[in-house]
């Protein structure tokens, strides 16, 4: 399932308001690889609030600043996550999983947060941003347990690093098989996400010409995070994949 943002527009004139589309992808597999193609099952409207006047009461600034939170991209985006997961659980596919794959705007607590049970995130982080190993000794007496453990390098760190080696999948993108070069974490936590266990993916560019006869190009990696440790690698790929390129 894809969750993204977009133009709509009324006749003769645009209407810069963002629209969600809820699209369900459907893996195609053959010889082990997994071929995605998305189908739009609804339709958001996004509208932006209404900013108050120049001369505006106190009270109806803090009424549109309240409005302002609600209607946040990233707080609308997880209402529409639950709202598919619960028509998936009245469908009687409560053992199935929801993949969603969303863009950086989407990875922070609005929505990581507020993940229903078989809802499985996949989507970018910043390069710097700061992750923790899952805490390992468990307090006994007074106090609390540890939510976080200790805590990792930046994802870009781990890029660059040599101690944590590259390893190849297959995984489909750009109609086609291609194969990857990517390097895994698993069951690293982020404060953003409290204290789920989820898996860090990193993606190392493929290089590109942009004629037969340019030099080779390549793209800025691509730093994942998935919700889920169980979910096959090669998916979470394809996944991310499917949003960048939709």
């Amino acid at each position: 399932m894809d969750e993204r943002s977009t133009w709509t527009s009324v006749p003769n004139k645009p209407c810069p308001w963002p629209t969600f589309y809820s699209g369900v992808t459907f893996f195609i597999c053959q010889d082990g690889h997994c071929q995605t193609t998305n189908i739009p099952v609804s339709l958001q409207h996004c509208p932006c609030t209404p900013k108050p006047k120049k001369d505006s009461s106190p009270e109806e600034l803090i009424l549109f600043k309240e409005l302002q939170k609600k209607s946040k991209l990233s707080v609308i985006g997880a209402q529409q996550i639950s709202a598919l997961r619960k028509s998936l659980n009245e469908e009687e596919y409560n053992e199935k999983n929801l993949v969603v794959s969303v863009d950086g705007s989407y990875t922070n607590e609005s929505v990581l947060k507020a993940l229903d049970e078989k809802v499985v995130i996949i989507g970018r982080v910043r390069k710097d941003c700061k992750l923790h190993q899952t805490p390992t000794l468990t307090q006994n007496g007074k106090g609390r347990n540890r939510v976080y453990g200790t805590a990792l390098p930046t994802p870009e760190c781990i890029c660059q690093s040599d101690q944590y080696e590259w390893r190849d999948v297959k995984a489909w993108a750009t109609g086609k098989i291609h194969t990857f070069q990517i390097k895994t974490i698993d069951a690293v936590r982020w404060r953003k996400a409290g204290g789920q266990d989820m898996r860090l993916v990193i993606i190392r560019p493929i290089g590109y010409r942009l004629t037969k006869q340019s030099k080779l190009l390549y793209k800025e990696p691509a730093y994942l995070i998935c919700t889920s440790v169980k979910l096959p690698v090669e998916k979470t790929a394809s996944s991310i994949f499917m949003e960048m390129g939709n």
